[in-house]
């Protein structure tokens, strides 16, 4: 019997628009979800690449991967009772047995586009954000994704931001000392 073990992202929740997602890396014996080892916020996945940053553990990812593995499991399982209740000619508990199946599997599907488990609500999103410390340009974009403001509001908002790090700018030029010219004995040439 062949053993697969390692680590691997499971439990994909919380998609921020124009951000990237929640994932957990866990510790899997034949790719069943075993230890949750850290959670990641993803900001893209190239091949086997993966790049964002660490965030602290999520429940609802380490939850959602242990709940799908769960339902594959429980497919499984159904399927090949069925397979025997009809083989012992019990065609309606197999018949039931098999859209048991059809169900779980729906609902397997179900979990990676229903929103409240894939999609990030506004308060999550905005945490998420502070912990990729992104830029006011990028939270800008995700209080118009979040329907908080339109696009010129954001627009003013931005300009007023800009505004206000110009006069902190200058505030600091105007207090800092002004600089030193060189001393001759600083220059030596040979």
């Amino acid at each position: 019997m062949y053993i697969v073990w390692g680590t691997r992202m499971m439990g994909k929740v919380d998609a921020v628009p124009g951000v990237g997602h929640v994932a957990t890396k866990f510790f899997y014996l034949q790719y069943v979800p075993l230890i949750p080892v850290e959670t990641y916020l993803i900001y893209r996945e190239v091949g086997e690449q993966i790049h964002g940053i660490r965030i602290p553990f999520s429940p609802k990812s380490i939850f959602v991967a242990w709940l799908r593995t769960g339902l594959v499991v429980a497919a499984i399982a159904l399927l090949v009772t069925g397979f025997i209740t009809i083989s012992e000619r019990h065609t309606t508990e197999g018949v039931l047995c098999f859209v048991g199946v059809g169900l779980i599997a729906a609902a397997f599907i179900y979990s990676y586009y229903f929103g409240p488990i894939c999609n990030a609500g506004y308060s999550r999103a905005m945490h998420l954000a502070q912990l990729a410390n992104l830029g006011p340009e990028q939270f800008l974009a995700l209080e118009i994704a979040y329907g908080r403001m339109n696009a010129d509001q954001a627009e003013q908002e931005l300009a007023r931001i800009y505004a206000d790090a110009q006069k902190a700018h200058e505030r600091q030029l105007a207090e800092a000392p002004p600089p030193q010219s060189p001393s001759t004995e600083q220059f030596v040439f040979k």
